[in-house]
């Protein structure tokens, strides 16, 4: 994969080593500070666009990644965000980031052992 690949895929990652400095104190702090939600919220949407980002062989190549619903979220985060339901965006932090880290961490360990 191309310097792009590896450049999105590290902003992924301090993305998401934000948001779970951001989300810390757990769900009940999460609730209770406007400023906790936007951190998280604005660290979600630089995650989908990042993967928006991605050279298009290294989603196909990684299809078990949701990487179109990631996408999909940060344009619902950034165009919809009246409608923002604050339960989902917990669900995302709380379950969907751990697997996401987890694949790019692994995807960037391929990348360090393929590149020349």
């Amino acid at each position: 994969m191309t310097i792009r690949s590896r450049t999105h895929l590290t902003q992924i990652l301090a993305s998401i080593t934000r948001i779970e400095s951001y989300s810390a104190g757990g769900v009940a702090s999460f609730f209770d500070s406007s400023l906790l939600q936007d951190g998280i919220v604005h660290h979600l949407e630089l995650i989908g666009a990042s993967v928006k980002e991605l050279p298009t062989g290294l989603p196909t190549s990684h299809s078990d990644v949701p990487w179109s619903s990631i996408a999909r979220m940060r344009d619902r985060l950034a165009h919809h965000y009246l409608d923002l339901d604050l339960e989902i965006v917990w669900e995302v932090v709380a379950h969907d980031l751990p697997p996401l880290k987890e694949a790019v961490e692994a995807i960037l360990r391929t990348l360090d052992q393929t590149s020349p």
